[in-house]
């Protein structure tokens, strides 16, 4: 019994999502309300707990470079590769810190992300549909993402490196400090 309530506490949060991302969907008059400077975010105006439903936040997610994995163990991340990635990062839970925290439950998710030629980085837009960490977002208080993903590691380089080959991302997290140095979070609005 407990876990039917568990399945149909779940089915309701995933139902309730899908409707605020249809209804974010429809309307693409959305206009930030942050700016990024040096790595932090000012806030243009205020933000009313007492309405949230939902928090639109979008960012950098990832970028090419050599990055340390979970292991602490490098890995080269190239552009050809996270362009052929990007689709697995759609529709992908929001966790806080990679559930190593105690918070285990999802706090939103990834609704769009797509390859950013100009800046050469996965960009994301998404949900977060947890009022504590809505407001601990629009705060400033937590300023970054970290990408979860898998590969198979191949071609050592120069640098003694393995390249990542057929990645494929399981989650983004909310973090205080992320392992590729740009992966942030701005606010956005439904205008």
């Amino acid at each position: 019994m407990e876990n039917f309530k568990k399945f149909l506490k779940n089915s309701k949060k995933r139902i309730d999502l899908l409707s605020q991302r249809i209804a974010l969907l429809s309307n693409m008059n959305i206009q930030p309300l942050v700016y990024e400077f040096s790595s932090s975010i000012a806030v243009e105006s205020e933000f009313s707990m007492e309405s949230f439903s939902f928090l639109n936040i979008t960012g950098t997610a990832i970028k090419p470079g050599v990055w340390s994995d979970m292991h602490n163990k490098l890995v080269k991340l190239n552009k050809n590769e996270l362009k052929k990635a990007v689709v697995t990062l759609k529709n992908k839970p929001i966790y806080y810190e990679h559930r190593r925290k105690g918070v285990i439950e999802e706090i939103g998710e990834v609704i769009d992300a797509w390859y950013d030629e100009k800046t050469d980085e996965i960009k994301y837009r998404a949900l977060i549909t947890d009022k504590e960490y809505a407001e601990k977002i629009y705060n400033g208080d937590l300023k970054h993402v970290s990408a979860k993903l898998y590969s198979f590691r191949s071609n050592m380089g120069d640098e003694n490196i393995p390249t990542g080959r057929n990645i494929w991302f399981t989650e983004l997290s909310i973090v205080k400090h992320p392992a590729v140095n740009g992966a942030n979070i701005e606010v956005f609005k439904n205008g």
